[in-house]
């Protein structure tokens, strides 16, 4: 095994046992619970993170990006537990959390939307409901909203007139959707082909 690849396995092995670690003292000072909402077409489930020992927390509402993603962040093909890290980086400082299975994914496999009628404002009204929750929980004293890539719009959107504390944006656009959208398409392989004058060539092959 050369260098870079015998780095590349030390750096995984690390990351492998602080992870481990890390959750391992997160079960330790929570207690996770399965919980649910009724949405228009089923039920949404998900887990609610809550630090131990504690009278009133605070409570984070984690918004995943788009596509289908779970509670955990991971999409097919994609595995991080990006948000089931967050979670436990946030409790390690008395922060609670809830997170969520989006439409269709997981254990809220039962609660799809035809894709010819689905609408931003769909999204936006399950992140209400999942607000109604934690407003209707005593123990809890402040809400907010973490949202990642277009989870940051949908929290944005929800929390216009909820009771919330503040939001926070991780890679949420800020630029309007028609910039963004450019943005994405002029960096697609069929557009460089097209930049390059092989657009006849592609069309063919």
């Amino acid at each position: 095994m050369d260098r870079a690849k015998t780095m590349q396995a030390v750096r995984t092995a690390l990351l492998l046992s602080l992870t481990v670690t890390f959750l391992g003292l997160t079960a330790s000072v929570a207690q996770a619970r399965e919980v649910s909402i009724d949405v228009p077409g089923g039920v949404l489930h998900g887990t609610l993170l809550e630090p131990s020992g504690r009278a009133t927390y605070n409570v984070a509402l984690l918004v995943s990006g788009s596509g289908p993603t779970d509670r955990n962040g991971n999409a097919p093909g994609l595995r991080n537990d990006s948000l089931k890290l967050l979670a436990a980086g946030l409790l390690l400082h008395g922060i609670g959390s809830l997170r969520f299975d989006s439409r269709g994914v997981g254990a809220s496999s039962t609660a799809k939307v035809d894709e010819n009628n689905i609408v931003i404002e769909t999204y936006v009204g399950d992140v209400k409901r999942w607000l109604d929750y934690l407003v209707a929980k005593p123990s809890i004293s402040a809400r907010y909203i973490i949202g990642h890539s277009e989870g940051a719009l949908i929290g944005n959107l929800a929390a216009l007139d909820a009771p919330i504390a503040a939001v926070v944006s991780i890679a949420g656009t800020g630029f309007p959707a028609a910039n963004t959208i450019r943005t994405q398409l002029d960096s697609a392989p069929v557009a460089t082909l097209l930049r390059n004058g092989k657009s006849q060539s592609w069309k063919q092959s």
